[in-house]
């Protein structure tokens, strides 16, 4: 099987991983003045692939020349590579975002690795999520064109079960900017807490907003709360590298396990953002009606493909002149018959109907 790379990133989400996906500092040498027309980037492009250019090609040969050797039998030996590679990384902070791309990079390309022809999942199995009819799925064959520019985003539900049991639930929530996903996450917590153990990771641009609000709240311990700081746009860390996020999740697992759910709150974002598959199980979009009875017509990956709309603050309806009615109907139309919840977390703030959708979640994956 020839796995071009543009495959690699249909085949899975979490792509690109690894050094390729980052600039190697060319921010800081355009701040310094190193980098400001074609010829000094060429410049600084050629000294990157002269100095770590180098020494990553010569580790991922060395790799590639012992995983053949350990196929022929020979004994494994990679903590001596991995001593290798961290002896030329002389910074701690790179040594831990090289580990990070490295799990982000290593579960898809197992499943790669792993993968059958298209029909079948890894091992033979039929694919164990029937695929929506919107959509895109290289590993069972199916094609629809309704968002052909969305990568193939459920890599992970091909994974044999055991790499998944005793895993939390993974809930994405994501929406535009003040549609109340914070206030949504609050209220999870407020109303779960008591049922199940729950911890969250919140995603801001530049500051750590969402989690301090959480922890002002006391909605829980503040060690059950991480903030990630994406420095970019927030589709970025929640779908296209998702090894922050990631990163964050497993720590928070490995620090409080059993988890039951884990929430990953997205930054607040426009109607195409929609998380990895390899990030989370499911995700619930949040809109507000302030923005207008259009908005759900509008469509967008979010509106359209999540496991549950909510459509929040109907409290403001009549003061914003939007029809509920309409909402409903286009919100209806665009997502097939998916679950759609009005909610008003002012008037409920218990979010009765969410947190029942939640509940039963987490119940459905303890009994699978």
């Amino acid at each position: 099987m020839s796995l071009t790379p543009a495959l690699l990133l249909l085949a899975d989400s979490r792509l690109p991983a690894g050094g390729h996906a980052h600039s190697g500092g060319m921010e800081a040498a355009t701040v310094a003045g190193l980098v400001g027309d074609e010829h000094s980037l060429e410049g600084f492009l050629r000294g990157r692939l002269a100095t770590a250019g180098l020494a990553s090609a010569g580790l991922a040969a060395a790799a590639c020349g012992h995983a053949s050797e350990v196929a022929a039998g020979a004994p494994a030996c990679w903590a001596g590579l991995d001593a290798e590679a961290a002896a030329r990384t002389p910074s701690p902070a790179q040594r831990t975002a090289a580990r990070v791309q490295g799990r982000a990079l290593q579960a898809p390309g197992q499943a790669l690795a792993a993968a059958e022809p298209p029909g079948q999942a890894p091992g033979g199995r039929a694919c164990p999520r029937p695929p929506r009819p919107d959509w895109t799925c290289w590993l069972n064959g199916t094609h629809r064109k309704r968002w052909p520019s969305l990568s193939h985003d459920h890599a992970d539900t091909h994974q044999p079960r055991g790499e998944q049991a005793g895993r939390a639930l993974r809930l994405g929530i994501g929406g535009p900017v003040g549609s109340g996903k914070t206030a949504l996450v609050a209220a999870l917590c407020q109303v779960l807490r008591q049922e199940m153990a729950l911890a969250v990771v919140t995603n801001d641009i530049y500051t750590t907003e969402d989690a301090d609000f959480l922890r002002r709240a006391g909605v829980l311990a503040n060690d059950r709360i991480r903030a990630v700081r994406t420095g970019c746009c927030p589709h970025t860390a929640i779908r296209d590298d998702i090894a922050a996020n990631l990163e964050a999740a497993e720590d928070l697992e490995r620090h409080h396990a059993p988890l039951d759910l884990l929430i990953i709150e997205s930054g607040g974002d426009n109607l195409t953002a929609t998380f990895s598959r390899g990030l989370v199980d499911l995700q619930i979009f949040v809109l507000d009606v302030s923005g207008g009875d259009k908005v759900p017509r509008k469509g967008g990956p979010g509106v359209s493909l999540s496991d549950l709309l909510v459509i929040n603050k109907t409290d403001l309806a009549g003061q914003v002149s939007a029809d509920l009615s309409v909402m409903a109907r286009d919100a209806d139309r665009v997502r097939s018959g998916r679950r759609v919840i009005f909610s008003s977390l002012r008037e409920h703030p218990e979010a009765p109907e969410v947190s029942d959708w939640v509940r039963a979640a987490v119940r459905s994956r303890v009994a699978a």
